[in-house]
Parts: C-alpha cells; structure tokens; sequence
C-alpha cells in the first residue's frame, strides 16, 4: 500500500501464501511463502521485487473492514466527523483513493461496535456497582432505573458515585470549598456527567463526587446535591463556599438543599459568557483585578 502497488492473494491459507501484482498482466511481482518446519514459522522461498507496472492509487485490499479498523479511534474520538475527512484521512494512512460509499460503511461499521461495547457495559453496571461497595466499604454507589412496566427489562437512568476515603480525605485534608459542573458524554447514548472537586492545602483540585445522570435540569442537579450533602455532612451549607457555572437548574437545586451555602459562579466561565467574540485587553485586566480585590476600596 505504501508503493501503491495492487496486490491480490492468490492463495492464503494457514501453511502457505501466494501474492501478486494485478496492476498489469505481465507484471513479474511475486512473493511464495510457505510454513518452514526448521524455522518454525512462514518463510518466504520465492520473491521478485521488480514492477513493471505504474503506481495506483486504488486498492481493493484497502476495503470497508480494513478502512473501519484504521479509523477506529479517530472516529470514537469524534463521532460526527464528515466523510470528506475520513476520506483524507485513510488517503493519508493507507496512500489509496476511496470512494465516499466505502467511508460511510466503514463510519456504520465503527458506530455499530462501539454500540455494541456500551450495551455491554451498561449492562454490567449493577456488577460495577456491588464491586465497588465490596471492595470500598463505606462508599457510596447509588444506581437507579426506569421500567416501564413492572415486568419490563431495566433502563439505566442515573448513578452517583463517592469513595469513603474522598469523603474522609475532602473532610480532614481540604478547605471548605467545593466547586460543581457538569458536562455533555459523547457516543450513543449521551447524557451528562455532573462532579464535585475540592481543593487541598496545596490548592490542588480534590476529586469528590460524580454521576451520570438522563439530563441536566433541577431534578437531577438536586438528587445529585442531595446525596453530595449528605456524604459531605454539609448540612444547611453554612460555612462551606460553593462554585460553579451557570447550570440549569442548578440554583435552585442549591437554595433547596443546601441554602446557607455561599454560591458564587466562575469568574473564568463569567468573562467567556460576556457577549462580543473581542474583548478588549484593558477590559480583561480591570475584570481580573476587580476578581482579585478582597475589599470594596480596591
């Protein structure tokens, strides 16, 4: 494929293997391998190196399996990547022109297996989850489903998940600080991923808490301080500073649960959210500075 020659497997079976160029008729490339009991393995017996044929730039070895297992990654990477770029992309890997047709099997092909991946693992999650619990006493794993019926199969719907030891090292080692957000998960079946941080002595960040949850609304940003909460012992919030963006639902949720809680919203997600793509540098400075202020007099 590097040489852009098109080869054809004249014969491949698990003890000997004929290959030769079909560019052209006369072409003399040819490679005879074969099984060698003294090498214990294939050895090559019969090789000609030389094309008399011109460079190609199709090849059917290049065909829909092959493209989807190049590809495999970048494609889970970024599932709604466009054709023309998957086409660019195999033409750099594999040095062969392949039509448009043959990307979106190969996309199909790549999509289909990694649905199927998640299916299974959604499936082990309640094994997930009592693994967890077996092997964390004291931790927290919340899994919850819908059914539509009584009867009906389980739907996953949320899980929330807090170590003993995050919740013992949050309490002892970390200030009384904690910063929430969430975030869309890519892949078929989406949803929203909501965490908790802490910040240490050392002003690193301190993993809390985290769930995945159907939605981001109020419902599901107050089962999930519900449960942060009551791990945390924050009880009506006073004395705790909590940071975030401006979540929906969020707020609320908040002024329910935890309303002595001092909210404040990320100063970085504040400046990025003002209106006009151009900020001027001046603006940003005196906004830092006014951030960075700890009286009114500055």
């Amino acid at each position: 494929m590097v040489e852009r020659r098109q080869l054809t497997f004249v014969r491949n079976e698990p003890y000997r293997m004929r290959v030769k160029c079909t560019a052209a008729t006369k072409c003399p490339w040819y490679i005879f391998a074969s099984y060698s009991k003294k090498a214990k393995g294939m050895q090559v017996k019969t090789f000609i190196k030389e094309h008399s044929c011109a460079v190609s730039f199709k090849n059917k070895l290049v065909d829909t399996k092959m493209i989807s297992k190049q590809l495999e990654t970048d494609i889970k990477n970024q599932p709604k990547m466009k054709l023309k770029e998957l086409q660019l992309r195999i033409k750099e890997k594999c040095h062969v022109d392949v039509n448009m047709t043959r990307c979106k099997r190969a996309k199909c092909m790549v999509k289909q297996k990694l649905a199927g991946n998640y299916e299974e693992e959604f499936a082990m999650l309640r094994d997930y989850a009592e693994e967890l619990l077996d092997k964390n006493p004291s931790s927290t794993v919340i899994l919850n489903v819908d059914r539509v019926t009584p009867n009906s199969p389980a739907m996953f719907k949320r899980i929330y998940i807090c170590f003993d030891a995050l919740k013992k090292g949050w309490k002892k080692g970390c200030r009384p600080w904690i910063g929430v957000d969430g975030c869309f998960l890519k892949g078929p079946y989406q949803g929203e991923l909501l965490t908790a941080v802490g910040k240490d002595g050392n002003n690193q960040m301190f993993p809390v808490a985290w769930a995945v949850v159907e939605v981001e609304n109020i419902e599901s940003w107050t089962w999930f301080l519900e449960l942060l909460s009551s791990d945390l012992a924050l009880g009506d919030g006073h004395g705790y500073t909590m940071m975030s963006d401006k979540q929906k639902g969020l707020k609320n949720a908040v002024d329910a649960i935890i309303p002595r809680v001092e909210h404040r919203n990320c100063a970085r997600h504040v400046f990025n959210n003002w209106d006009g793509k151009k900020k001027p540098k001046t603006l940003e400075f005196t906004f830092w500075e006014i951030v960075k202020s700890t009286t009114e007099r500055q």
